[in-house]
């Protein structure tokens, strides 16, 4: 898996390698802020931009997603996406955002996208304060549920955090599991179940369990399933 990570003064955690490494970044990079829209035109956006599944590659192929219309209303944010990795490496480097797409976050107004990147799938998470998270996973990965990244606050004491998980068509979503012992299925839109969750939740997937607390120790873990402190 390829990862990079976009942070000012916050903390991206990006889960997606193998056993659901988290990994912890912290550099500081000048981007593009993501902030409110601009208004598009409504108008539907190119037959190129809207493939079938026989001109996509590897798992993008079971990515419905990608043979959607992108709406108007969401290629400016587009735009603002791609601008935020003019330099791009491993898999972004081949990353084909004029086929990115948005899937909404359950509990908050935002987005995360998706984007095919050659043989692989990247999903890209909005920081708002600046840029963009982005983890990046072969097929092997995501049929494994260690496609999944979560975007979380640098204090210690985070109350929440914003976790996505991609989805190809027929797979099942993650369950999420309150500090009560109540779970759901998190809901899936675009091919990714992302949603805003407490750091006192659990996320399960068919990789292991996710305990969120982790967040609460503060950077520079970096942990794994199985390791006994990102997940179980």
């Amino acid at each position: 898996m390829d990862v990079n990570a976009i942070t000012r003064g916050r903390l991206k955690i990006l889960l997606g390698a193998a056993a659901l490494a988290v990994l912890v970044v912290a550099s500081i990079v000048a981007v593009v802020v993501v902030g409110l829209m601009a208004a598009a035109p409504s108008s539907a956006v190119s037959a190129a931009d809207s493939p079938s599944n026989a001109s996509l590659q590897g798992a993008s192929r079971r990515f419905s997603a990608f043979t959607h219309e992108l709406p108007g209303r969401y290629q400016a944010e587009r735009a603002r996406l791609d601008a935020s990795f003019a330099e791009r490496r491993g898999a972004l480097a081949v990353a084909d955002f004029n086929m990115a797409r948005p899937a909404s976050v359950d509990g908050s107004s935002d987005h995360v996208w998706i984007a095919p990147a050659g043989d692989q799938v990247c999903i890209f998470i909005p920081d708002p304060v600046d840029g963009y998270g982005s983890s990046c996973s072969t097929e092997d990965d995501i049929d494994a549920g260690r496609a999944i990244a979560v975007l979380a606050d640098p204090t210690g004491d985070a109350s929440d955090a914003v976790v996505a998980a991609m989805v190809p068509d027929g797979a099942t979503a993650p369950e999420a599991t309150d500090s009560t012992g109540d779970s759901t299925t998190l809901a899936v839109d675009g091919n990714v179940a992302a949603a805003r969750l407490p750091v006192s939740s659990s996320v399960r997937t068919a990789a292991g369990t996710i305990d969120l607390n982790f967040l609460r120790a503060g950077p520079a873990r970096a942990c794994a399933v199985g390791a006994g402190c990102s997940g179980k």
